[in-house]
């Protein structure tokens, strides 16, 4: 998996994403210093690049560390849509993020794809928990 990582380029869209390089801490010290609310949002759309493929994630970025997936879209016909998001979650993480959950319609759309997702540890996802109890992680 560390060659995989290695391969893993992200970039932004927010100007405080792209200052930051999507470092939380850095993202939560600038919020705080611009006089914004406790209760702040980033949205941006990430473009995920791997050795296998890329991807865009529109995500909002919330105070303590939270991510939430609110599109996901793949740039290529085939192959793994669960690398792109292992991809994003790896750099997310790196980032000082917690682990990213998909918002419920984004679930919806494609309930198999979130379900593994989940059940492997890769997201989180109360609503995925309330409709399928607790997961069981090895």
């Amino acid at each position: 998996m560390e060659e995989f990582e290695k391969t893993i380029s992200v970039s932004f869209n927010h100007p405080f994403t792209k200052e930051c390089e999507c470092e939380e801490a850095c993202i939560s010290n600038k919020m705080s210093n611009e006089k914004f609310t406790r209760n702040w949002m980033i949205e941006d759309d990430l473009s995920v690049v791997h050795q296998f493929g890329s991807s865009i994630f529109t995500v909002h970025f919330y105070p303590l560390k939270e991510v939430i997936i609110y599109s996901f879209h793949k740039n290529r016909p085939n192959g793994s849509d669960m690398m792109d998001l292992r991809a994003l979650v790896i750099f997310l993480i790196s980032k000082g993020w917690n682990r990213p959950s998909p918002i419920s319609s984004e679930i919806d759309y494609a309930m198999d794809f979130w379900k593994e997702a989940w059940e492997t540890g890769l997201i989180d996802s109360d609503y995925l928990q309330k409709k399928f109890g607790k997961r069981k992680l090895f």
